[in-house]
């Protein structure tokens, strides 16, 4: 017997998965969130380290959104291997618009390192953090709506991706040992 929030998740997942295959232009758009934008994402980050602008700053920046990614997928994938949930898709609950994925869907690894990223930059007050938070959202929702995701596993990469923030802003400083020693990498 399905519970209550598993209901409320499974119809959420319908409500944006529904119009998936019926417009060529959102199902490319959407393809392309959920699989290359975080890609797009990581490689723009990546650019501060090798940024002559404010380099120390920069490659902290960069240093920053890396270990909480690192964090966060760490922490998404030990937790799906507690609670192997069953993609969506195989339980018929969406239609897939993309390959389909052999590991559990909660929660989401590419939610969690998107959304550390962007609450990293948050966090540091980058002047891209708005636009790392739209890219983050687009890649969730795309996920959703390409069928590779319900929305709870998104809004668990969204807690896992927080609280890997939370320990690297608590954790990591720009005066810290480990900080200085990545300073010396060209």
């Amino acid at each position: 017997m399905l519970s209550a929030l598993e209901i409320f998740d499974s119809l959420f997942t319908e409500l944006i998965n529904e119009n998936a295959g019926y417009s060529r232009y959102a199902d490319v758009l959407a393809v392309f969130c959920a699989t290359t934008l975080l890609y797009i994402v990581v490689v723009f980050v990546s650019a501060y380290w090798i940024s002559r602008t404010d380099q120390k700053l920069n490659r902290f920046k960069a240093a920053s959104c890396g270990l909480a990614s690192l964090l966060a997928l760490s922490t998404s994938v030990l937790i799906s291997g507690i609670f192997e949930r069953a993609r969506p898709y195989d339980a018929k609950v969406t239609k897939l618009l993309v390959s389909a994925s052999t590991d559990p869907s909660f929660p989401s690894d590419h939610a969690s390192i998107a959304f550390a990223i962007a609450l990293t930059l948050f966090a540091l007050k980058d002047r891209y953090r708005w636009l790392a938070l739209i890219a983050a959202t687009a890649i969730g929702l795309a996920r959703v709506f390409v069928g590779i995701h319900y929305v709870g596993d998104i809004l668990g990469g969204i807690v896992v991706a927080a609280l890997a923030t939370s320990i690297i802003q608590v954790a990591y400083r720009p005066t810290s040992h480990i900080n200085n020693i990545l300073l010396r990498f060209p």
